[in-house]
């Protein structure tokens, strides 16, 4: 006859079941492994996709910025002109391109060739405010003048890109120039080429676009 009190029946050992809807450690901890599975892929989720966002934003800035360079060129024959340095920076990018191509400027031309204002890095940080300029400048006399005859780095209040060289993540490109986290522009002294580029976020790389007079844009990583 059998012990119906036993924790045996028919050879089954029953006596580690859980009882009353209870869940034993072995189901916790599998419990709890899917939840920071769960929680873990939906961060990660999150960054990676707003990375993407962020890449994208900056791809579509830099496009109407080419869109407006094959313009001036069509008028001009010739790309805007650097007035800092032959390597890609910021200055270029913010203060000749915004001299050229916004129509802001009367003695270079009224025409506007930007649908819009020109386009900042919205991952940067800007001032106006030389004492606040935080790394050393790739081309200090055109900004040192500036700060000598208005207080600030660029004349009429466009305010500068400003990455904290300690902080922001940098690369190098073949010269052993440090290229910065923000939009950069660079072009010969004839005005016949120009490269323009953006940090991508995905990447970990710039993003560099050079075009000689009408011929197909290169791309390049640095």
């Amino acid at each position: 006859m059998s012990d119906y009190s036993s924790n045996t029946y028919n050879g089954y050992d029953y006596s580690g079941e859980s009882s009353g809807g209870r869940v034993n450690g072995l189901e916790l901890i599998v419990i709890i492994v899917m939840l920071i599975s769960i929680i873990t892929s939906g961060v990660l989720g999150y960054f990676a996709g707003n990375r993407e966002n962020q890449d994208a934003q900056k791809s579509h800035d830099i496009a109407q910025v080419i869109k407006a360079l094959d313009y001036f060129y069509a008028v001009n024959n010739a790309y805007p002109i650097r007035q800092c340095s032959e390597d890609l920076n910021p200055i270029d990018f913010e203060l000749a391109l915004q001299r050229n191509l916004t129509g802001r400027v009367a003695r270079i031309g009224t025409l506007k060739y930007l649908n819009g204002d020109l386009p900042r890095d919205f991952t940067g940080q800007y001032t106006n405010d030389f004492n606040q300029y935080i790394y050393n400048l790739p081309c200090a006399s055109l900004v040192q003048d500036s700060v000598a005859k208005t207080g600030q780095i660029y004349q009429g209040g466009t305010e500068a890109c400003n990455y904290n060289r300690s902080v922001a993540k940098t690369q190098k490109n073949p010269n052993g120039k440090t290229l910065f986290r923000c939009y950069l522009y660079t072009s010969s002294v004839t005005g016949d080429r120009y490269s323009i580029g953006y940090y991508s976020e995905t990447l970990s790389k710039f993003v560099i676009f050079t075009r000689f007079r009408t011929e197909k844009i290169v791309l390049s990583y640095s």
